[in-house]
């Protein structure tokens, strides 16, 4: 029961901390949406980009270019 009771401070401790950093004051928690958000939609832009290459891989233009012969020179 004791392990219970440590685990629920540190979740205390570790609330206070990240509240006290970046929610108590609104120029911090104003900066941290706005961080957030801008590295989230990078990651989300990623990893879907990944899956859209992953899941059409070979009818994207970079796959098809390389079965085209070159053009002639006249």
């Amino acid at each position: 029961m004791a392990s219970k009771v440590g685990s629920a401070s540190v979740f205390v401790n570790m609330r206070n901390v990240l509240y006290n950093t970046f929610i108590r004051r609104n120029t911090m928690y104003v900066a941290t949406i706005i961080t957030a958000g801008y590295f989230g939609t990078r990651t989300l832009d990623a990893i879907c980009d990944k899956i859209w290459e992953s899941h059409n891989a070979g009818k994207l233009w970079k796959d098809v270019k390389k079965t085209l012969p070159p053009p002639e020179e006249d």
